[in-house]
């Protein structure tokens, strides 16, 4: 697990009581871990139901130093998977209490598999919200990775659990009910690894949160297929599976990689969708749920069913999220093929086709705007400042406009306004206020930048084509810019230049 030697202040609630780093935190997970497994080794009953709930306190700990005072953390994560962690632990109470002091065989009960079921629904949500914020650009890939993760548990199901439950006599729910945990375990695996090239600093935090779920899904397999079908018993020492995970996952709280956890990566693309994946995802139930009637034996019928039923909505999603994706690219496209690059505004083919449609619902005026004084800052300080130039003139012409007229760049300097239903006086009005507008100074890297305007004003006539129409305002702009004027209207208005 790589590590941080350099230490993390990860402040953010109030003064920090200590400064973490990676390499520390993984000293104190190892060695609470060979503590745990020290004290099952050389302790009595006590000390064994203890291992359990000593792990969840730290857990617990660990999960509010996190919320008090690493505000970089995602904390829907935290406060999803903290009740889960308490809930545990008074389960893991009930039994110290009783088993490990009151000398009790069990301490198992309908409330105590409801409440641990509960507990695991709040825990395996935490990760699963984890897994939606840092898959925000890349959810297509996290849900084919899940997909491979259930895949990859598939053959663990039929040739080690199931067996194992049909042994103890397991009824269909209750094999329903150890599979779900399997899969969502094995799912959110996948979805870890497809995101670890893009973890950047929050890396070691899955890494703990994958081997956390990793000894979970060791223990639950060992817990069952190591079940006495006569007693009922299980290995003691099958707790230390749980033991660790509940440490990995302090780890992940308490690594300052958590810090980072609420900060979505921004290069993580979607892809396209990898039909092989997919179709192994459908394939894998029905195959190997049916190997079992090869050898005369009956066939899964929950891998048949529940497990299909899985896959099928996660390939689903995928291909929905596919449709989704190629639908925001073509509008993407279209956007991009209307608009100018650097300004966002119509570009001249979009303006023309706009232009069209308004003068089919009536008369409309036309204002051809070329910027004065361009050129030199363009040459003197070199694109970039007449970029920003550009892209400061387009906001101004958009807030000198009313609500429904377009403002879009012709090219290079040159900027067009359409504004329907206006007549000689509303477009002198506009056209005032755009001068007024980008009179004033614009603030470039410690420059104060002048640039002036010529305007051409044309109000439509009947039967006049659009490109006769700005034809006309582009001949009056140039007539303004001829004549040093930016808005006289002997020289701009269609009317008198005819």
């Amino acid at each position: 697990m790589p590590t941080r030697e350099a230490g993390t202040d990860v402040g953010g609630g109030g003064a920090v009581p200590v400064r973490l780093s990676s390499a520390a935190v993984l000293r104190a997970v190892l060695a609470a871990m060979v503590v745990a497994g020290l004290g099952y080794l050389t302790g009595n009953a006590a000390v064994h139901q203890a291992l359990p709930l000593l792990s969840d306190i730290a857990a617990a700990v660990a999960v509010l130093a996190v919320l008090r005072w690493y505000r970089g953390t995602y904390r829907p994560v935290w406060l999803l998977i903290g009740p889960g962690i308490v809930l545990l632990g008074s389960v893991h109470l009930l039994w110290f209490v009783r088993v490990g002091l009151g000398g009790a065989s069990t301490a198992d009960t309908a409330g105590t598999g409801l409440i641990q079921v509960i507990a695991w629904i709040f825990m395996i949500s935490g990760c699963v919200s984890e897994l939606r914020h840092r898959a925000a650009g890349a959810a297509g890939g996290v849900v084919e990775a899940a997909l491979i993760g259930m895949g990859l548990t598939t053959p663990l199901w039929e040739f080690l659990l199931r067996p194992a439950l049909l042994r103890l006599d397991t009824p269909a729910v209750g094999q329903i009910l150890c599979l779900l945990p399997v899969y969502c375990i094995a799912a959110i695996m996948g979805g870890l690894v497809r995101l670890f090239p893009h973890a950047e600093t929050a890396r070691n935090t899955l890494l703990y949160m994958f081997a956390a779920l990793g000894l979970s899904l060791t223990g639950l397999t060992v817990a069952v297929t190591r079940t006495d079908p006569v007693t009922g018993g299980q290995p003691a020492w099958v707790v230390l599976f749980f033991v660790a995970a509940m440490l990995c996952l302090a780890g992940a709280a308490l690594d300052p990689g958590n810090n980072e956890l609420g900060r979505v990566p921004q290069n993580a693309g979607q892809g396209t969708v990898r039909l092989p994946y997919l179709g192994v995802g459908l394939l894998l139930g029905p195959v190997v749920g049916g190997v079992p009637q090869l050898f005369g034996m009956a066939p899964d019928g929950v891998m048949l069913c529940a497990g299909q039923a899985v896959m099928t909505v996660l390939v689903l999603v995928r291909l929905n999220q596919s449709e989704r994706d190629r639908a925001a690219q073509q509008r993407l496209l279209v956007e991009q093929a209307q608009h100018d690059e650097l300004t966002g505004l119509p570009n001249r083919r979009h303006l023309f086709e706009l232009l069209t449609a308004v003068e089919g619902a009536g008369g409309v005026a036309v204002l051809f705007c070329d910027l004065n004084d361009f050129k030199p800052i363009n040459d003197t300080l070199g694109h970039e400042a007449g970029d920003s130039v550009l892209r400061t003139a387009a906001a101004r012409l958009r807030g000198a406009v009313r609500g429904e007229d377009v403002v879009g760049r012709v090219g290079g300097d040159e900027f067009l306004v359409i504004c329907p239903g206006a007549d000689d006086a509303g477009a002198a009005e506009i056209r005032d206020r755009i001068v007024a507008g980008l009179s004033e100074p614009i603030a470039w890297s410690g420059h104060v930048l002048r640039v002036g305007v010529s305007i051409g004003v044309a109000v439509s006539e009947a039967g006049e084509s659009s490109d006769a129409l700005v034809a006309r305002a582009d001949a009056l702009m140039y007539a303004a810019k001829r004549a040093g004027k930016a808005g006289a209207p002997e020289q701009q208005r269609s009317r008198a230049a005819r």
